[in-house]
C-alpha cells in the first residue's frame, strides 16, 4: 500500500501522458457529460465530487507551464518511469490527394468508398444528378438558336449578341461535362466516411481527413419545406473550421450520430487502457507522409475533354445555326428582288396587258 502509485491528472482523465490537446479536451468533454451532477440525481454528491477532479485535471493539462510542472512531479514520484505507454503518437488532420498516398492506403479508402469495410459508416455528399440537369437545359440554348434562326433575319449586333450567349453556355456546359468526367474517372466518389478513429471526407480524388476526437461540436438541423422532407443539415466544428454536410434521411442522420458516440467511447476506451493494436488496426493514415506544397493544378485529361468538346460543339451549332439564318436571308431577299421586278415589268404591247 505504501509504494502505490499516486493518481495523476492524467488518470483523473482517462488519457494516456502523451496525448496531445486534442484528445485531453475530447476525454473532459466525454466524462463531463458522463458524470455530470444532473445527469447522475440518485448519486449527484459523487457526481459532484468526480467533476471537481476532472475540472481540475483539464485545468492543469490544458495549460502548457502547469502541464510540464506536473509532469516533472510525476517523475520525481516514481524515479522518471512516468505513465509511459506504446500508443502511437498523435493522429492528427490532413489532406491529401489519392494519387500521394502509398498503395495499401489506396486499396483500403477504395475499400471504404465501396463499402466493403465494416466498421464504417458511408454517407453520399455529393451526386452528378445536378450535372446531368445543368446539361440538358444549357443544351436548350442550341434549340432556341436554331428557332431564332428560323424566325427572322439576323442584323450584326444580333449575331454578336447570340454568339455571346453561346460562348457562355459553351462554358458553362464545359463545367459541367468536367464535373462528370471527373466524377466518372475519379477512383474515388463524393462521401463522409465515420471509422473508429477518422472522419473522412473524399471528394473525387481529393482526401480530408480528421481524428475523431478533434470534433468541438455538431448540430443536426432536419429541412423541411412545405413538410416535405428536404435533408438533414449536419454541422461539425473541428479546430479552426466548419464542415457542413447533408444527410439524405431523417433514419440516417439519427444512426450517423449514435455511430459517432459508439466510436468515441470506444476511441477513449483504446486510449485509456493503451489499446496499440486498435489503432494500428483503425489508422488509416498511419503511414502517411506531409504531402509536398501544394501547386497551381494544370489542366488535366477531363477537364481539356470536358471544355474542349463543349466549345467545339457549340461552335458548330452556331456555325450551322447561323448559315441556316443566312440562307433564310438569302431566300428572303430573292423573293423580295424577283417581287420587284415582277411589279415593275412593261407590257409589250400597247392596250394588251401582259402583266397580269
Amino acid at each position: 500500500m505504501g509504494n502505490k502509485r499516486p493518481r495523476t491528472h492524467y488518470d483523473n482523465l482517462q488519457v494516456a501522458k502523451h496525448a496531445s490537446p486534442e484528445v485531453i479536451k475530447a476525454a473532459y468533454r466525454g466524462l463531463s457529460q458522463r458524470y455530470h451532477p444532473d445527469k447522475n440525481i440518485g448519486d449527484r454528491q459523487e457526481a459532484g465530487r468526480i467533476m471537481r477532479l476532472i475540472n481540475e485535471a483539464y485545468e492543469v493539462l490544458s495549460d502548457r507551464e502547469r502541464r510540464a510542472q506536473h509532469d516533472r512531479w510525476i517523475a520525481d514520484m516514481d524515479g522518471g518511469g512516468a505513465h509511459s505507454s506504446a500508443v502511437p503518437g498523435p493522429l492528427k488532420a490532413g489532406n491529401v490527394s489519392f494519387g500521394h498516398l502509398p498503395r495499401e492506403i489506396q486499396q483500403r479508402l477504395q475499400d471504404r468508398s465501396k463499402g466493403r469495410v465494416g466498421n464504417q459508416l458511408k454517407v453520399p455528399i455529393g451526386g452528378v444528378l445536378s450535372h446531368y440537369l445543368w446539361v440538358v437545359c444549357l443544351c436548350g440554348w442550341f434549340w432556341l438558336l436554331f428557332m431564332f434562326a428560323r424566325s427572322a433575319p439576323w442584323s450584326a449586333p444580333t449575331t454578336t449578341v447570340y454568339g455571346a450567349l453561346t460562348l457562355v453556355v459553351a462554358v458553362f456546359l464545359g463545367s459541367n461535362t468536367h464535373a462528370l468526367l471527373r466524377c466518372f474517372f475519379s477512383p474515388l466518389k463524393r462521401d463522409f466516411i465515420l471509422t473508429p478513429i477518422y472522419f473522412i471526407r473524399t471528394w473525387n480524388d481529393d482526401i480530408t481527413y480528421w481524428p475523431i476526437w478533434e470534433l468541438k461540436d455538431v448540430h443536426v438541423t432536419h429541412r423541411y419545406q412545405n413538410g416535405i422532407y428536404m435533408g438533414s443539415d449536419t454541422s461539425m466544428q473541428f479546430a479552426g473550421e466548419t464542415l457542413v454536410i447533408t444527410i439524405r434521411g431523417e433514419g440516417l442522420a439519427q444512426k450517423f450520430l449514435e455511430q459517432l458516440r459508439t466510436y468515441e467511447r470506444q476511441a477513449r476506451l483504446a486510449l485509456a487502457h493503451n489499446n496499440v493494436d486498435f489503432f494500428l488496426k483503425e489508422d488509416d493514415f498511419r503511414d502517411v507522409e506531409p504531402p509536398p506544397p501544394k501547386s497551381k493544378r494544370g489542366l488535366t485529361s477531363e477537364a481539356l475533354a470536358g471544355y474542349g468538346i463543349s466549345i467545339l460543339t457549340a461552335a458548330l451549332l452556331f456555325s450551322v445555326a447561323y448559315n441556316v439564318n443566312l440562307h433564310r436571308a438569302l431566300n428572303e431577299s430573292t423573293q423580295a428582288e424577283h417581287a420587284v421586278l415582277n411589279s415593275s415589268s412593261p407590257c409589250l404591247t400597247p392596250g394588251v396587258s401582259f402583266c397580269s
